[in-house]
């Protein structure tokens, strides 16, 4: 997933769109505080967190048999491009069965 953040232009655009709508509020908080090259190594180190998370939810789905995430939010929308064949090169290099992605919304209500 690192190579494909690294040369595929449409992936690592799709990142950076996901990690602003996790932590959009966060990131224009320390931007004003950085310079531009911190900011962008900053986004490049939050991206590449973010890509071991998926890493991870990927690894535990199609190696250790969890079929179905179940998360107090809404699905990122970059796993659902990543399983939905958005991306045939990596779909392929991960072994992954495009639209085998299972996900429950748990509507947590806060007390």
């Amino acid at each position: 997933m690192i190579d494909a953040y690294s040369t595929n232009d449409p992936f690592k655009q799709d990142i950076h769109l996901q990690l602003f709508t996790n932590i959009k509020g966060k990131i224009e908080e320390w931007e004003q505080n950085i310079s531009d090259e911190e900011y962008h190594i900053g986004i490049d180190t939050l991206s590449r967190l973010l890509l071991e998370e998926i890493a991870v939810t990927i690894y535990l789905r199609e190696e250790e048999g969890y079929k179905v995430e179940v998360y107090p939010s809404s699905p990122m929308q970059l796993v659902e491009k990543i399983y939905s064949n958005n991306y045939p090169i990596l779909t392929r290099n991960l072994n992954l069965n495009a639209g085998n992605y299972g996900y429950i919304y748990l509507d947590v209500d806060e007390a």
